[in-house]
């Protein structure tokens, strides 16, 4: 009997414990995420709120809507490996709407040439969502980019389609 007081006392303890993760019901998901446009390319450069600095090829800041968020897209690519089909590209983006609520990914992208001035290419770019602050807490979900990319004109089209997560389990 003495055990089960015990026990029942640490668990209620437990229970009232301060947690590092929201409560379940601020957990959300933005289904069938889409959004297309233009986006301007060049040097970019940005630092997650880890600390974590990025700068070099890039999206530059486009400002995007993903569900009730309003904030600036961008990108860098942190590396490059040729194919016998194009590049292979790892990038990073961080989405920022500047009141508290960012995310950003890890990506793995292809990028197949569309002539032989190689400097317009076809982008497949799957963006997995790896962490976020605000409403974004414990980020998580998947977003694609397919599109063409005309570094000539410094321009990609945008067409972004996936699932964005926040809150922590």
């Amino acid at each position: 009997m003495r055990t089960l007081a015990i026990l029942a006392l640490f668990a209620g303890l437990f229970a009232l414990a301060p947690s590092g993760c929201r409560k379940n019901k601020d957990n959300f998901c933005m289904e069938n995420v889409s959004f297309s446009g233009t986006a301007p390319v060049g040097d970019a450069s940005f630092t997650l709120p880890n600390g974590q600095a990025y700068s070099g090829m890039g999206g530059l800041p486009n400002p995007v809507t993903f569900g009730k968020y309003r904030g600036d897209f961008q990108s860098v690519v942190t590396k490059q490996t040729p194919t016998a089909t194009g590049m292979d590209v790892e990038l990073v983006h961080y989405f920022d709407d500047g009141k508290g609520n960012a995310f950003w990914t890890s990506d793995k992208a292809t990028f197949t040439p569309l002539d032989t001035t190689f400097t317009r290419f076809q982008v497949y770019d799957v963006m997995t969502i790896v962490d976020g602050t605000g409403d974004f807490k414990c980020a998580s979900g998947e977003i694609i980019n397919q599109g063409p990319a005309n570094f000539a004109a410094g321009t990609l089209e945008v067409n972004i389609t996936g699932k964005i997560c926040g809150g922590c389990d």
